[in-house]
């Protein structure tokens, strides 16, 4: 079976099943590879889960905020951008997400940031 090691959504499958194992530092590396290729929004948003989940806050936000730029539709873990926000003191910015993620539906009305 051939590949293409320039197929962005092969990379990006690569990486969402690395997320699923819990292995996030292949996860991101597998999602960076896929922007490498083409830098679509799903992938931004997936090197932003991986990022998040190994702590790399400042950088999980840039590929967050890349990801809602080049698509303000695409599926995003809420909760992690978030978290990342909170976690570099931009606690504003977080409380800013919060109410845009609930307006679409992410989160119920009552939920808090905590």
């Amino acid at each position: 079976m051939d590949y293409d090691p320039r197929d962005e959504l092969a990379w990006r499958g690569l990486g969402n099943s690395h997320s699923a194992l819990a292995k996030y530092a292949e996860a991101l590396n597998a999602f960076q590879h896929a922007l490498q290729c083409q830098p679509t929004a799903s992938a931004c948003a997936g090197t932003g889960d991986a990022g998040a989940r190994l702590a790399r806050y400042a950088e999980a936000i840039t590929f967050y905020s890349s990801a809602l730029k080049l698509d303000h539709d695409v599926a995003l873990n809420y909760s992690d951008f978030i978290h990342a926000l909170q976690a570099t003191g931009k606690a504003s910015e977080a409380v800013q997400m919060q109410v845009w993620a609930s307006k679409l539906g992410y989160f119920d009305n009552d939920d808090e940031i905590e």
